[in-house]
């Protein structure tokens, strides 16, 4: 999707995202998210969704490891 943040598996058993991007790429990432079903078979169960002004601070997309 050529989007630009990052993704964490966090210790309470979530995942964030932060990215970056155009809206309309946005808004397809949402849409997938809330598709309920990512590769994997896992399944997302929730979507907490907050925006913010981009900051430009991202050049990739990273996986960050805790």
């Amino acid at each position: 999707m050529g989007i630009k943040g990052y993704v964490r598996n966090m210790s309470e058993g979530t995942v964030k995202i932060v990215i970056e991007d155009e809206p309309e790429t946005i808004k397809k990432l949402v849409k997938i998210l809330k598709s309920r079903e990512i590769a994997g078979n896992k399944i997302v169960t929730d979507v907490d969704i907050t925006y913010e002004d981009a900051r430009n601070e991202f050049n990739t997309f990273t996986i960050l490891r805790n």
